[in-house]
């Protein structure tokens, strides 16, 4: 998922608190250009590395395919600590938490330039994903409670531009350092920019103080740690050691069974479980959460697989790799100012099943790419296929809480972004396992043909989502995107 998808989805505050008068227009903009910085952060760190990951794998002597790992387990942790973001922000105060966040994330960033090898990388970047867990959504809160109301549209819209600047930048960025330096300065150059955020906080941006939320649900937070991370080894570990996929299944089932007595039991007594399961009775929110998911277990890798399809199928270099693949974060970031209009148009349930098919086809098309298919035509190809999921997420993301009620809004929001950080990361498993796959029936290097198969999965997961879209009803979410509906539509 892309951090953009994360910022669309997290509602972390129901108000904005109230500060003093004289320091809110400095604190607003300190904290949107503070803010904006750690979602940069994280998004050139990933998009950067998955355009090196060749470079990576020769320095590590490690199969490309194998380094996966490195994108998958930052997303994998994200997911696991987003449920308790907004408990420990509450708890402990946005602004220390969010700090405490960012020194972990620059401490990862550290560790994972420092690294000699592979497991070295990986544990680094667990300890980014430590930090980068409470940076987006504990980030928001200060947002929120740093900017008078009739500033925060604006507000959150540059927020989300800084967001966005991340994709557009990471893939040359990560390019470029390969070309001119070494793979270690992707991590370093966090952390002059992250230190001068951190002081820039810590002077400005008041502290923030809730209401005390009460004892975190440790034990349900037990239950889906164990079951994603059982999960997680079972798709990792296909094709490896079906003992251990046996084991982790074993424990991943009764795990599952056992978080949602539990999660029962809290709520017939009144409290509040780290993961709400019965928000999936919303038809809108449940088309929402299995719609997007298919999508992202197919897209999830298309950054992975595009770096790896241009460096070693087409033998292109770095640099070239990574100006090309800027095409798709362009055309997300174009795709924003028409949305609304687009929703209002169409609706919701239309706009959601062309999107998916959009995504379906364009997501497909790169493995009919070769070395004589001119570049403004993949970069076509790339901008339309960027554009499609800017689309299609941005429209879900919204129509996720046409009808939740307010009191639930912020449990919808982290089980969505837990979501989709999970699929994501299991949609860059898919991938590898498809080149895995396709290549175990042939000798050599992995070639076009590898590519194509992955590309085609893409391309079915996305296809997969049309039939859940088509279930909801013609004026889905019709309340809240200005849909005109004509007389006797259903």
């Amino acid at each position: 998922m892309s951090d953009t998808d994360m910022i669309d989805a997290i509602e972390v505050s129901p108000a904005p608190i109230e500060v003093p008068k004289d320091t809110v227009p400095m604190a607003s903009r300190i904290a949107v250009i503070a803010v904006g910085v750690g979602l940069f952060m994280q998004s050139v760190d990933s998009t950067a590395l998955s355009t090196v990951l060749p470079t990576l794998a020769r320095s590590f002597h490690a199969s490309p395919i194998d380094m996966r790992l490195v994108l998958t387990i930052y997303m994998v942790v994200q997911a696991l600590f987003l449920p308790a973001s907004g408990w420990a922000a509450d708890r402990f105060g946005a602004r220390r938490v969010f700090m405490a966040a960012m020194a972990v994330f620059l401490l990862g960033s550290l560790f994972s330039g420092l690294s000699h090898s592979l497991l070295q990388l990986i544990g680094g970047r667990i300890v980014q994903g430590l930090g980068g867990a409470m940076m987006v959504p504990v980030g928001r809160i200060i947002v929120v409670a740093a900017t008078p109301r009739n500033q925060l549209i604006q507000a959150m819209m540059w927020l989300g531009v800084t967001g966005l600047t991340g994709p557009i930048v990471g893939p040359s960025l990560g390019g470029m350092i390969v070309s001119v330096a070494t793979w270690p300065w992707i991590f370093f150059i966090n952390l002059p920019v992250g230190i001068a955020a951190l002081i820039a906080i810590a002077r400005v941006v008041p502290r923030i103080s809730r209401p005390h939320p009460g004892l975190f649900d440790l034990v349900g937070f037990g239950y889906v740690v164990i079951v994603i991370g059982a999960v997680m080894t079972v798709v990792e570990g296909a094709g490896h050691d079906p003992r251990l996929q046996i084991v982790a299944a074993l424990i991943a089932v009764p795990a599952g069974f056992a978080y949602v007595a539990h999660a029962r039991r809290r709520q017939f007594g009144g409290r509040k479980p780290v993961i709400d399961l019965s928000l999936l009775r919303y038809p809108t929110y449940r088309s929402t959460i299995v719609g997007s998911s298919l999508i992202r277990l197919g897209i999830g890798g298309s950054p992975y697989l595009l770096a790896l399809f241009f460096q070693i199928g087409l033998g292109w270099p770095p640099l070239k790799t990574g100006i090309i693949t800027t095409a798709v974060a362009v055309g997300a970031l174009g795709s924003r100012p028409f949305g609304p209009q687009i929703v209002r148009l169409l609706g919701f349930r239309k706009m959601l099943i062309i999107s998916s098919l959009a995504i379906g086809l364009f997501g497909a098309a790169p493995a009919l790419f070769n070395n004589t298919t001119p570049i403004w035509l993949m970069m076509g190809v790339l901008v339309l296929s960027g554009y499609a999921r800017s689309s299609q997420f941005s429209s879900a993301n919204v129509m996720a809480y046409a009808d939740m009620p307010d009191e639930k809004i912020s449990s919808a929001a982290t089980l969505l972004a837990m979501m989709q950080q999970l699929t994501v990361s299991l949609g860059i498993t898919l991938a590898g396992l498809a080149l895995e796959i396709s290549h175990y029936f042939h000798d050599g290097p992995l070639d076009r043909l590898d590519f194509g198969v992955s590309f085609s999965v893409i391309g079915i997961m996305a296809i997969l989502a049309i039939p859940i879209y088509a279930q909801l009803s013609a004026d889905a979410g019709a309340d809240i995107s200005g849909q005109k509906m004509p007389r006797g539509a259903a």
